[in-house]
């Protein structure tokens, strides 16, 4: 693999054109994200590259996604353009040595999606002037309902911006936020599918409890959440607005609303979101 003439900074063509990208950690969200590069329609990558743990996930991974992945990746390091890494927090400074170590060109950009882990943090562990962006997606972007958000270092430009939002888009929404804000995007971008999976099993208990079959009930309640969110995001009404506008006096839905109230409903789910909050936090400084 080589790197064309034009680089980072002197792109001359599309913005949205990366010749060589690299994905350490094919894992779940790794193997998503080079799903939604293939898949894109804005967005041109000549060569695709994987790293994986063994032999035996390289060659899987190889098969299924039809790409170079072996975890000896080190001679493709000097040649990529961008390089992702999908690895767990406490794994970034020891990918981020090897990569110092195998000839990492200074204009590459390197994205981590690992939580909690600083932009400084990489910096320190690279001891070099080459952009880098923090990612912060969720599992929804597994089926192109993700919500991504990014931020970058004094070296990450604009043109940075465009490809990192070229790739995140295909696999849902994608904003930019300040680094600051990035541990309690964590706990609800990152966290958050999980407490909503939560609450689309407690409605469907709920149901089964009060006799409807359980399937039914699992079908219904999905599509409730569903269907409530895409309210929320197409009608651009507070959904406060939206649920008083259910909310009938003496009925249902005030009786069922006063039970999650009696249970401090609003509390608990702002206390997750806390929880995971700090936890993103020592995430990084563990890392």
């Amino acid at each position: 693999m080589t790197k064309s003439s034009h680089s980072l900074k002197h792109t001359t063509q599309s913005e949205c054109t990366i010749e060589t990208m690299g994905v350490i950690g094919v894992g779940t969200m790794g193997k998503a994200i080079i799903q939604g590069v293939q898949q894109a329609k804005t967005l041109s990558v000549e060569t695709i590259w994987g790293a994986t743990h063994c032999e035996t996930t390289s060659l899987q991974v190889s098969e299924k996604l039809n790409i170079l992945c072996s975890p000896q990746y080190f001679d493709w390091v000097p040649t990529s353009s961008l390089i992702v890494l999908a690895v767990k927090p406490y794994q970034i400074n020891s990918v981020l040595e090897t990569l110092k170590n195998s000839g990492l060109d200074p204009e590459t950009l390197v994205i981590s999606i690992a939580a909690g882990v600083s932009l400084k943090q990489m910096e320190t562990a690279l001891n070099t002037e080459n952009p880098l962006s923090r990612v912060m997606t969720n599992t929804p972007s597994l089926v192109h309902q993700g919500m991504a958000a990014y931020c970058g270092n004094a070296f990450f430009t604009s043109h940075h911006q465009n490809w990192v939002q070229c790739i995140f888009s295909e696999m849902g929404q994608c904003i930019a936020l300040p680094e600051k804000q990035f541990d309690v995007v964590t706990a609800l971008s990152g966290s958050g599918p999980a407490f909503v999976f939560m609450m689309i099993e407690s409605l469907a208990d709920g149901a089964v409890k009060m006799g409807l079959p359980r399937q039914t009930a699992l079908q219904v309640a999905t599509q409730v959440v569903s269907g409530s969110a895409t309210m929320v995001q197409q009608s651009h009404k507070h959904p406060a607005q939206l649920k008083d506008e259910v909310t009938t006096p003496g009925g249902c839905t005030i009786a069922g609303l006063h039970a999650l109230e009696h249970g401090k409903f609003r509390a608990v789910v702002a206390q997750a979101i806390e929880a995971a909050t700090h936890t993103a936090n020592v995430l990084g400084s563990q890392s």
